[in-house]
């Protein structure tokens, strides 16, 4: 029996691979992930594409923000070792049927089309919804997941009220109080961004139920060793 946590992969291999790339989740999903993360933002032609900050500058040569640029533009970007910013599409392609999806909406307005996208590939039972926007949790039709950097105990009443799968907290607002009282409530703990040993230890000891790490292959050799 597995006594280990769901392992997510933050952005595909974030650490190893530029983060939000079809080279990024497939190396992901090579190493064995149970699931992947993912961020969306609109393209100014509406449509949603993969890539985690609200401006290109970080992670590709472009420069502004995605929501002022067409698709069109936004492909001749290098998001790093000459991949392109994906489309929703394609990490759904990728994904399907061999691990679950978590699609970070960074933007409420790109709700509709990413439910739109999902639909369209069948995937309904395959995919998370996660934000930090309530109203974007709320409209998902999916498996929800509420984000959150506030107090875990503030946080965890509107996750129920959300009726959410998980509550997403940053590692360090989780102790075992707090993921008990979340199991009490039917709710589930997801840790991020969880990449050191120490602290995957300690979410292992107070049973989190999803890590999500930049180096899922490190972590899940990690954790192998401890069974």
């Amino acid at each position: 029996m597995r006594n280990f946590p769901l392992i997510i992969g933050h952005r595909g291999c974030a650490g190893e691979e530029p983060e939000n790339t079809l080279r990024s989740f497939r190396k992901a999903i090579e190493v064995g992930v149970d699931g992947v993360e993912c961020d969306v933002h609109l393209s100014r032609d509406g449509y949603p594409l993969v890539i985690h900050d609200p401006t290109l500058e970080r992670t590709t040569n472009g420069k502004g923000k995605v929501a002022d640029h067409t698709l069109e533009e936004l492909r001749k970007l290098d998001a790093g070792k000459g991949e392109k910013i994906p489309l929703l599409d394609e990490v759904l392609d990728i994904v399907k049927g061999k691990a679950f999806l978590v699609i970070e909406v960074k933007d409420a307005k790109a709700t509709e089309k990413v439910i739109q996208k999902v639909k369209e590939k069948n995937m309904d039972e395959e995919v998370f919804i996660a934000s930090f926007h309530i109203q974007v949790v709320k409209l998902s039709p999916f498996k929800k997941i509420f984000l959150s950097a506030q107090d875990p105990e503030y946080s965890l009443n509107i996750a129920e009220e959300l009726k959410a799968d998980f509550l997403g907290l940053h590692y360090s607002l989780i102790n075992l109080s707090v993921v008990k009282k979340a199991h009490g409530k039917g709710i589930k703990i997801l840790a991020w961004t969880v990449n050191e040993e120490e602290d995957i230890l300690n979410m292992l000891k107070i049973e989190t139920d999803a890590i999500a790490t930049d180096y899922p292959a490190r972590v899940l050799t990690f954790l192998k060793h401890q069974i």
